[in-house]
């Protein structure tokens, strides 16, 4: 295998990495989406039943209740902002796996690759010098041939 071939290989690596890691990104943000649409929802019920207290319920608690929703909704968000960090994490640590046993294997081909160079090339010395030595064995051959010849 040579270089072009290996820098190929990568490349096909690097497409397949690619379209894994775009499928994975599709479904995370899928469920994601789902999740958000979900949690959306539930806040929306949520929302509703409050407005319907806080009609029921003097000024006073209105703004207390005003102050519960913005403490909820940064908890929320700060917990939100957790997970898609600790989900984003866990790709990149799943990516960097994946990458190195990738690179573990293109190393080991390598050197299949440099070993077979070495053998392609003690082959072709040794046929070499299986020539030389045929011709040399001819040339002496011709040479006692003649040897004879003017002997006899």
């Amino acid at each position: 295998m040579d270089n072009e071939s290996l820098q190929t290989l990568k490349c096909l690596m690097n497409e397949v990495l690619d379209d894994k890691f775009s499928s994975f990104k599709t479904e995370l943000i899928g469920t994601m989406d789902e999740k958000l649409e979900h949690l959306e929802d539930r806040m929306d019920q949520k929302l509703e039943s409050l407005e319907n207290r806080m009609d029921q319920k003097l000024e006073s608690l209105e703004n207390r209740m005003d102050q519960k929703l913005e403490s909820l909704e940064s908890r929320m968000i700060d917990t939100m902002d957790v997970k898609i960090r600790d989900s984003e994490n866990l790709l990149l640590e799943e990516m960097e796996r994946t990458r190195t046993i990738l690179e573990d294997k293109i190393d080991k081909i390598q050197q299949n690759v440099d070993n077979l160079n070495q053998y392609y090339q003690l082959a072709k010395l040794e046929n070499d010098n299986i020539l030389l030595v045929i011709e040399n064995v001819q040339n002496l051959t011709k040479r006692v041939e003649v040897l004879e010849g003017k002997s006899a």
